[in-house]
């Protein structure tokens, strides 16, 4: 929860109406509330033209808040919950929904639960503009739900959600951010973020829209073990239909040391079937010492990679290849490279009869320009 923020309590008028406490104005005229027979209606001019839409919703919080189970939920209304629920019940409500009359209706949902609703301002990403934050808390003071609107154009930028156990102690938080993956202020991409109780960081689930055409185009999920490190992580690559063009997926584990392993399946053509397997092993550091590669998915390694590091930064490299694609390894190199990892040198035993056969000397200009010299060293 954001904290170094006064908000304003929020309560109802007299006609059912949200507004500020601060000057006792009616702040959103198209979003009714009441309760009759202690039962909980509502009601919205989604269109916002005046006119009440033929919308009338009875035990509202029931009908919204559902669990995974399909009974009732725990408390907290999510937008993927409320949007489900406009969705699956009222199209013509759904097709009003305004994102500000969206918004006003959580606020009520959570305040005729018995909830907290209060508002403020500040420049909560540090841009020089100043933004509108919501947040809903309990009867006890809990924190169940907080919003932000950067800059204050309408459109909520960040959401907060609190779960608690059935003793009041937090399960999870979960956090949804709009992202400019592209730096040009564009908002192009959607994270979400879910935390434990003790805010350690569980799982990361974010799509993207990099071309900016209102369609997805990428799918990136992380999720963490018990010390932070991510065991699984996958890249989706969507076209403009929406089908897979290509995905990479990776399972790592860790060692309490921090060295891991990381296996990595490529699949180039969408076709849900990896064509290519990588294995990879890591010092502590995160540099890796071996790693084993099936290029075209058949089950047999294609190369197999060892790394050496120097006192002076440079690396060595030792490599086996199967050229002939046949299951044995019939040729050899070795590689050096500099401190930037910039290739210096490259020896190749083409048939592994333990002899070299040639050399590859290479050498940059001040502009990094690369010039490669061969040099038969056992020349059949």
């Amino acid at each position: 929860m954001v904290d170094g923020i006064k908000f304003n309590a929020a309560s109802f008028n007299a006609n059912g109406n949200f507004f500020l406490d601060a000057n006792n104005q009616e702040k959103y005229k198209n979003v009714f509330a009441h309760l009759q027979n202690n039962e909980q209606y509502i009601s919205l001019d989604g269109a916002k033209n005046g006119e009440i839409d033929n919308v009338e919703i009875t035990n509202f919080i029931s009908h919204i808040d559902k669990g995974e189970d399909g009974k009732a939920g725990d408390g907290v209304i999510t937008d993927t919950e409320l949007v489900n629920w406009a969705e699956g019940n009222n199209q013509e409500f759904h097709k009003n929904l305004t994102k500000s009359s969206f918004n006003e209706l959580k606020n009520f949902l959570y305040a005729l639960m018995g909830n907290k609703v209060e508002t403020g301002e500040l420049d909560i990403n540090a841009d020089g503009v100043m933004d509108n934050g919501s947040r809903v808390t309990d009867s006890d003071g809990k924190a169940l739900y907080e919003s932000w609107d950067y800059g204050a154009d309408g459109v909520q930028d960040l959401n907060l959600n609190f779960k608690y156990d059935q003793n009041g102690n937090l399960l999870t938080q979960t956090l949804q951010e709009r992202l400019d993956a592209n730096g040009n202020s564009v908002k192009d991409g959607v994270q979400t973020t879910t935390f434990d109780g003790n805010n350690n960081t569980l799982e990361q689930f974010t799509v993207y829209d990099k071309n900016e055409d209102g369609k997805l185009d990428q799918v990136v999920q992380n999720i963490f073990d018990d010390k932070g490190n991510i065991a699984y992580n996958m890249v989706e690559n969507l076209d403009e239909a929406g089908n897979t063009t290509d995905t990479k997926i990776s399972y790592s584990s860790y060692a309490d040391d921090g060295s891991h392993v990381m296996e990595t399946q490529f699949d180039s053509n969408g076709d849900g079937i990896a064509d290519n397997l990588t294995t990879t092993s890591f010092d502590k550091s995160g540099n890796p010492l071996l790693q084993s590669i099936d290029s075209d998915g058949d089950g047999n390694y294609d190369s197999i990679t060892s790394y050496s590091y120097n006192a002076d930064g440079s690396v060595t490299t030792l490599a086996q290849f199967d050229k002939n694609d046949d299951g044995k390894f019939d040729a050899a190199g070795m590689f050096n490279y500099d401190s930037q990892m910039r290739m210096k040198e490259a020896f190749f035993d083409e048939d592994l009869d333990g002899k070299l056969d040639s050399k590859l000397t290479y050498e940059y200009d001040e502009n990094g320009n690369q010039n490669v010299t061969r040099t038969e060293i056992n020349k059949k």
